[in-house]
């Protein structure tokens, strides 16, 4: 019995993937090489030609799969089955990474649809070949979902991932997209204790909540505002650019200073902005040998990706163990820290390739450990 079945969700969704009997974190629900592999700059006159090549099997398996229309400029020129690959491949295409870079569809694994909660990735190895892998424990008869956008954006709010997935041709109805916000939540100035979070209202359409302490209720315009400013100080700092992690540690002591001084602020664990700020600062703490300051930051980053993503395996969760063994590592709680270091590298291991340099970083806690213990002994 195959680990997966492919099922007719209804007329709008098209088909997904169930899990008749279950799966435990790590398992591979599928491992399948590409039904049809498109190389890095490969024009789409190309791809179609290489379409024309391909058996009437294989055209007739592409031409089943799900197909999202695109720009009309995108698609001059093409029409009847070719302009179905046109649209089956810019729908289900997923990036390979490595020396053969490209795009590739799966006759299986492109099945999965999308959740912004997913228990499942798509990791594509070096050669091509896809893992469909659980990033938590499925139910039997469980629906496989994967995302189809990054972590980083699941991260954010349900507007910003919409908007993201507005590539694929459809609103998102998942239980983060159509339930309560989960990622903007502000500390209550009133109490300091309390989160005041963002929610649906039958008459604006959304507001923002009372405190989840004291009850207050705050002008919407004064918390609106203090979130605009953070996220616009946010934004305007690109990695690439001049968001060094000085700067970015600089910033977070000063999101720390004004939840110390009882003002509104992103809370540390119910905000995508505290979040994305605690985990560019761990890594800067761990870099100044500050280790408690460093598991203080990523204590509440641990609560918040629980919060939005439940117990599915992330790179954020890896990356806080990660900080953690490097912290017991700075403290010379070498046991501690190589136990830490293992249970990092096994999240990890459950990622797609974006786990890969998070790896190479836990590992080189492991072997700071090792030579310790050899020096010691």
């Amino acid at each position: 019995m195959p680990l997966v079945e492919v099922v007719k969700v209804n007329d709008e969704v098209g088909f997904g993937l169930v899990v008749p009997r279950g799966a435990s974190a790590g398992t591979i629900l599928i491992e399948e090489d590409p039904l049809y592999r498109r190389a890095e700059g490969e024009s789409m006159a190309d791809s179609v030609a290489a379409f024309k090549q391909m058996t009437q099997m294989e055209r007739n398996k592409l031409l089943r799969m799900a197909a999202s229309p695109g720009l009309p400029e995108k698609e001059v020129g093409y029409n009847g089955d070719d302009l179905k690959f046109v649209r089956v491949l810019r729908t289900n295409s997923v990036a390979i990474v490595g020396e053969d870079r490209g795009g590739a569809v799966y006759e299986l694994s492109c099945r999965a649809n999308h959740s912004c909660k997913p228990n499942a990735a798509l990791c594509v190895q070096t050669n091509g070949t896809m893992h469909l892998k659980a990033l938590r424990d499925i139910l039997p008869g469980e629906d496989v979902q994967v995302s189809y956008i990054g972590e980083g954006d699941l991260l954010r709010p349900t507007e910003h991932r919409q908007k993201q997935l507005s590539h694929w041709g459809f609103t998102c109805q998942c239980e983060r997209c159509t339930g309560v916000e989960d990622t903007r939540g502000l500390q209550c100035p009133a109490c300091g204790a309390g989160i005041m979070k963002y929610e649906k209202s039958e008459i604006s359409g959304h507001r923002w909540g009372p405190c989840s302490c004291c009850q207050a209720v705050l002008p919407e315009e004064t918390l609106s505002g203090t979130e605009k400013q953070w996220e616009e100080h946010v934004l305007s700092l690109r990695p690439s650019e001049n968001l060094t992690p000085q700067i970015a540690l600089a910033m977070y002591d000063g999101l720390l200073s004004s939840l110390k001084e009882d003002s509104s602020a992103p809370a540390p664990d119910g905000h995508w902005i505290s979040a994305k700020l605690g985990r560019l600062a761990a890594e800067e703490l761990i870099k100044q040998g500050r280790s408690k300051d460093a598991k203080e930051a990523v204590r509440p980053l641990r609560r918040y990706v629980r919060s939005t993503l439940g117990a599915a395996a992330t790179r954020v969760t890896a990356f806080a163990t990660y900080i953690e063994a490097a912290a017991a590592a700075l403290e010379g709680k070498t046991d501690e820290a190589a136990e830490l270091c293992r249970a990092a590298l096994q999240e990890a291991s459950l990622l797609p390739r974006n786990g890969d340099q998070l790896s190479d970083k836990i590992r080189t806690v492991q072997a700071l450990c090792k030579q310790r213990e050899l020096t010691l002994s």
